[in-house]
C-alpha cells in the first residue's frame, strides 16, 4: 500500500477533479493508425525517470520463483509479479542502459516505439557490438547504410494476433523504417503443429491469416519477406542439417526443457528456428549484395532466448556472425502481472479482431485493478500501478509521453479512479484497433502471396 498522500491533495476540489480528467481525455485525441509513428527524438526526463521507478522489483531480497520458458511463462506464486531481473541474471544477458538506447535512437534518428523508450526493453546480446559496426559502416558507405538485417516471427495458434504480439512486430516495423534494413518473418506453423491439438493444415492456414494481420502494420513489400517453414523447407533444410549436426539432444532438452516423453519433432524443430538468424541459410536471391556475413538482429521477447543462445553458440563452427538479440518484456495478461497475454487463453489478451463492445467488457470485468477497494480509498492512498492493467496497456502503447505520466502521478496519488482510467484505456485501444481493421481488410490473398515470394529485398 502506498503512503498517504500529503494532507492539501485531501481537499481538492470535485470541480478541479474533474477539470483534470477531462483535460486528459482531451490530450487523449486522435491515435491515428496502428502504422508506426516516428517519433522525434528528445524524450521527457520524467518520463525515463518514471519508468526506471516502475521497473524496480519490489522483492530484492526474496528468492525468485518466476518460471520463464519458451511455452511458460509465470511469476511462480499466485499474483506474483515475473521477475525480469532474476530471469536476466539466469541468463546471463546484458542489461540494457539509458547510455546504449540513446546510441540506437541517435543513430535512427528518431525515439524509439513508447514501450522501448518507457523502459520495457530488458536486456540484449551484442547489441552494442552491432552499433559500433553501424557506425563503422556509415563513416565508410554513408549515413544510409546499416549492415544488418532483422528477424523475427510467429507462431500461429489463433486467427488473429494479440497486441503482445504487437511488440516484436512493431519494433522490428520501426527498425526496418528508420534504418531501411531488411526484414524476415518466419511463421512457425510445423511448432504449433507438434506443440498444439492442430493439424498441419489448420496450422498453416492460421499462420496464412496471421500473415495478413503483420502485413496490414505497414511493413515495406520491398524489404520484408514472410514465410511458413513447411514452404519454405526446400531451400532452409540444407542450413538446418548442419545446426542439426552440431546441436545434441542434451543440449536442446537442457535448453528448453524436454524430456525423454517429448516427440523426436520438438527436439529437431529448434534448429528450424536458428537457421533463419544466419543470411546463408537464405537463397542467394533474398539478399544478393551480401557477402555473407550480414549481422541478424532478433527482436524478441525474453522466454525466446534460448532458441537463440543455442545459435549464437554455434555460430563460430557455421562461420557466421553471431544472431543479435534485443529482449523485450512480456505484455502482462490481463489478469495481472504474473504471467503473459496468450492465443490459448483468450480472455488474457486484447486481440486485433476485437470488437468495440468485447475491449470494454476485457477491461472492465477481467482487467487487474490497481486501484483501492473504494473510492475514498483510493483517494487517500492511490493506486498501485504495477499491477493495474488498463494503466500498464496504456503504457505499452500510448504514444504521448506526458499524458502518459500525467496519467500515471495522478492515478498513484488518488487523484483518479480505476474507473476513468480504464474509460481512458477503453477509448484509447477502440480507437487504435478500428484503425487496425481497416487496414486489415484491405489485405488480400494475392498481398501475402507477394509477401511470401522468394525475391531481392536487401
Amino acid at each position: 500500500m502506498m503512503g498517504a498522500r500529503l494532507p492539501h491533495r485531501r481537499w481538492l476540489s470535485a470541480s478541479v477533479e474533474l477539470v483534470c480528467v477531462l483535460t486528459l481525455l482531451a490530450l487523449l485525441g486522435s491515435v491515428g493508425t496502428f502504422r508506426t509513428q516516428m517519433y522525434p527524438l528528445g524524450l521527457d526526463a520524467g518520463m525515463r525517470n518514471l519508468s526506471c521507478v516502475l521497473n524496480t522489483s519490489a522483492q530484492k531480497n526474496v528468492k525468485s520463483k518466476t518460471v520463464v520458458t519458451p511455452w511458460e511463462v509465470t511469476g511462480g506464486e499466485k499474483g506474483q509479479a515475473v521477475d525480469y531481473d532474476a530471469v536476466i541474471d539466469k541468463f546471463g544477458c546484458s542489461r540494457i542502459n539509458e547510455t546504449l538506447m540513446q546510441r540506437l535512437e541517435t543513430l535512427a534518428g528518431c525515439n524509439a516505439p513508447p514501450f522501448i523508450r518507457r523502459g520495457l526493453a530488458l536486456s540484449h546480446r551484442d547489441l552494442d557490438k552491432l552499433l559500433n559496426a553501424v557506425e563503422a559502416q556509415r563513416r565508410v558507405s554513408g549515413p544510409n547504410m546499416a549492415g544488418f538485417y532483422v528477424y523475427t516471427g510467429r507462431g500461429a495458434s489463433s486467427a488473429s494476433l494479440h497486441l503482445g504480439h504487437m511488440i516484436p512486430f512493431t519494433l522490428a516495423l520501426w527498425l526496418q523504417k528508420t534504418f531501411q534494413v531488411p526484414v524476415v518473418i518466419q511463421l512457425t506453423d510445423d511448432e504449433k503443429f507438434l506443440w498444439k491439438s492442430l493439424s498441419l493444415s489448420e496450422a498453416s492456414d492460421l499462420a496464412w491469416e496471421n500473415a495478413k494481420d503483420i502485413i496490414a502494420l505497414g511493413f515495406d513489400r520491398n524489404l520484408t519477406y514472410i514465410f511458413r517453414n513447411t514452404d519454405a523447407i526446400q531451400w532452409l533444410y540444407p542450413s538446418i542439417l548442419k545446426i542439426q549436426k552440431h546441436l545434441t539432444f542434451s543440449q536442446v532438452a537442457a535448453t528448453l526443457g524436454l524430456t525423454r516423453s517429448d516427440s523426436v519433432g520438438k527436439a529437431a524443430f529448434p534448429a528450424l528456428q536458428a537457421a533463419p538468424a544466419f543470411c546463408t541459410s537464405f537463397p542467394q536471391k533474398l539478399f544478393p549484395t551480401n557477402n555473407h556475413q550480414l549481422s541478424c538482429l532478433v527482436p524478441c521477447a525474453i522466454d525466446q532466448d534460448p532458441f537463440f543462445r543455442l545459435a549464437r553458440d554455434l555460430a563460430p563452427r557455421l562461420g557466421s556472425p553471431k544472431p543479435v538479440l534485443l529482449h523485450t518484456r512480456f505484455l502482462p495478461a490481463l489478469q495481472g502481472p504474473s504471467t503473459k497475454a496468450s492465443s490459448s487463453e483468450g480472455s488474457s489478451a486484447i486481440f486485433l479482431d476485437d470488437s468495440p463492445k468485447e475491449i470494454k467488457r476485457k477491461f472492465n470485468r477481467l482487467a487487474l485493478s490497481g486501484g483501492q477497494d473504494t473510492a475514498e480509498l483510493q483517494r487517500t492512498y492511490g493506486a498501485d500501478l504495477s499491477r493495474d492493467m488498463a494503466y500498464q496497456y496504456l503504457r505499452y502503447f500510448h504514444p504521448n509521453d506526458t499524458w502518459i505520466s500525467t496519467v500515471g502521478e495522478m492515478y498513484a496519488k488518488g487523484d483518479l479512479l480505476t474507473g476513468e482510467v480504464k474509460i481512458f484505456a477503453i477509448k484509447y485501444f477502440n480507437e487504435l484497433l478500428a484503425s487496425f481493421q481497416q487496414e486489415r481488410k484491405k489485405v488480400s490473398d494475392r498481398d501475402v502471396a507477394e509477401f511470401m515470394a522468394l525475391r531481392s529485398i536487401g
